[in-house]
């Protein structure tokens, strides 16, 4: 079948090259089948184009070859999501918000995404609690900035006191000091957690790195 898509005109691709997410990219809940196309002929560098919307794309590329120390683990449930029956079967890459120049071009390793290559299967991973985040420059060492956030709902709990929200998740008070209260989360593995602001900022980026059409023709231009 023929697409159109945002950096490479009218292409022609195979039904079996469709990469699906179950789980959409955030930012973008009506987008769920993409294709790779190279960007270089090295294919350092790669598009990560939706099926449907000419006008969304993404840069990728593989974080171990920028950040040698990248380091992860996948829950069990993105295993089970993804159909997962061997590591030889993933694929991981980092979506680039690309720059003009392109040395000030960064990569999300907060979210990566995450592909069973074997079933063409794909979801990109929210990592809570990491030292990563979504603006690591491709070419120099960054440290993570942590974020405080806030919450609509103000409960009044002592140390040890549980919150239940519907049948099945509980909230448990762990410590609380000063400002900081520590809770811990009891959901079933199929419910996604994340801070408000890790997810809307990730939104964001997202967002901000399919919408740079001008950087990534310079990098394309410069690469053919």
């Amino acid at each position: 079948m023929k697409i159109a898509t945002k950096y490479h005109g009218e292409k022609e691709i195979q039904e079996k090259e469709v990469i699906t997410f179950p789980q959409a990219i955030p930012g973008f809940p009506d987008e769920k089948k993409f294709v790779f196309l190279p960007l270089d002929d090295e294919e350092q560098f790669i598009v990560l184009q939706s099926v449907e919307n000419q006008q969304l794309a993404f840069v990728l590329s593989n974080p171990f070859t920028f950040f040698k120390e990248y380091d992860f683990s996948l829950e069990e449930y993105i295993v089970e999501l993804l159909e997962i029956d061997s590591e030889e079967d993933i694929l991981v890459f980092s979506i680039l918000t690309v720059h003009d120049p392109f040395e000030k071009t960064t990569a999300n390793l907060q979210a990566p995404i995450i592909i069973n290559n074997k079933k063409n299967m794909a979801k990109q991973v929210i990592l809570n609690e990491s030292n990563y985040h979504t603006k690591h420059p491709l070419f120099e060492k960054s440290k993570p900035t942590l974020v405080k956030g806030d919450s609509m709902l103000v409960l009044t709990r002592k140390k040890g006191e549980v919150i239940k929200i519907g049948d099945d998740i509980e909230i448990t008070i762990v410590a609380a000091k000063g400002e900081q209260v520590k809770i811990g989360i009891s959901a079933p593995k199929n419910v996604e957690i994340y801070r408000k602001e890790v997810y809307e900022e990730i939104m964001a980026e997202n967002q901000q790195a399919s919408a740079d059409a001008a950087a990534v023709m310079n990098l394309f231009k410069g690469k053919n």
